[in-house]
């Protein structure tokens, strides 16, 4: 087995393991903004995606970087959960109420169970 081969099986393990960890969320990418002159307001329109995605916290050696302050997560998502879109820093990740403000973007292509690693903040909705 080669280390791609290992790979590709831990991650897929670990989503089976991680199934009851993950949570129900919307993958918000910013679309259209419709303007009515008549009362001035600016409605911006979304789209979205329904995902999977496993918060998760930054281990104690990665808190040290500057990258990683207090409040920020690591948040993973299968890459063909996102397959019809790509995604950029003006998307956000939305659980619930909580918008997640995207603060980076770390993509696997290397496998098939590829996922996308997003660094995110509490943001506004």
């Amino acid at each position: 087995m080669n280390l791609k081969t290992i790979a590709q099986s831990a991650v897929a393990k670990a989503f089976t393991v991680a199934d009851s960890l993950l949570v129900s969320c919307s993958y918000r990418q910013p679309g259209t903004v419709s303007y009515a002159a008549s009362t001035g307001t600016v409605t911006p329109d979304y789209g979205t995606t329904a995902i999977d995605a496993l918060f998760t916290l930054f281990e104690a050696k990665e808190t040290d970087s500057a990258a990683k302050r207090e409040g920020e997560r690591r948040v993973l998502v299968k890459r063909s959960e996102l397959a019809a879109v790509t995604p950029s820093l003006a998307d956000a990740i939305v659980d619930g109420s909580t918008v997640w403000q995207i603060l980076a973007i770390e993509d696997d292509k290397e496998s098939t169970e590829a996922l996308y690693a997003f660094i995110v903040k509490r943001g506004q909705s």
